[in-house]
Order: structure tokens, then C-alpha cells, then sequence
């Protein structure tokens, strides 16, 4: 190969890196776009219902702290006798007309 068509592939080839570089900064500017406005959109409908939205959390690397079912490594408490035990009892499944009949497995 000439020089001068190795330097025009080299061109080709920067041009189109550049082109395609371009082209994936737009696609990016666009799903942020298409984000941030239904995030508003999600927003505007909220307040318009009277539903105030409630804030985000944001604190990461925290872990699930504080969230319902983790230990929150609180004591018990000191009034523990207001605590009452229930007969627990089977409640049976309601029957769907549709649904097949499947055996019961032993226990």
C-alpha cells in the first residue's frame, strides 16, 4: 500500500471513531433527557392527585439499616409483658372453579 492511502484509512478511521463517539454522547444526552422529563411528568401528576411524593434516600453504602426486618440493633424492651401469644389456626385456601385438582403430599 501507498503512504498516501494508508494515511487516508488512518483519516477514515479517526473520522469515524469520532462520528461514533458523537453519536453515543447524543444517545446518552437523550435517555437522560427522556428521564429527567418523566421524572417531572411523574411529579406534576403526583401533586395534581394531592399525593406528595416523599423524599428519596440517598445515603449510600449504609447497607438496608433502618429498613423493615433488619436488626436496628435497639434493646428489647423494657415493658416485654404486653407482648401476647394467639392460638394460630389454618386458614383454608379459597377454591378457584378453574384451577386443577392437584393430590395432597404427605406430611
Amino acid at each position: 500500500m501507498s503512504s498516501l492511502s494508508l494515511f487516508l484509512a488512518r483519516v477514515a478511521l479517526a473520522i469515524r471513531r469520532v462520528v461514533l463517539a458523537l453519536a453515543g454522547l447524543v444517545f446518552v444526552a437523550v435517555l437522560l433527557l427522556v428521564g429527567l422529563t418523566l421524572g417531572l411528568v411523574l411529579l406534576l401528576w403526583a401533586l395534581l392527585r394531592g399525593r406528595r411524593p416523599s423524599p428519596m434516600n440517598l445515603r449510600w453504602g449504609r447497607g438496608a439499616r433502618g429498613m423493615p426486618g433488619w436488626a436496628t440493633g435497639r434493646q428489647p424492651s423494657a415493658n416485654s409483658a404486653e407482648v401476647v401469644d394467639i392460638q394460630a389456626r389454618e386458614v383454608p385456601a379459597a377454591v378457584d372453579a378453574n384451577a386443577p385438582v392437584l393430590p395432597r403430599q404427605p406430611r
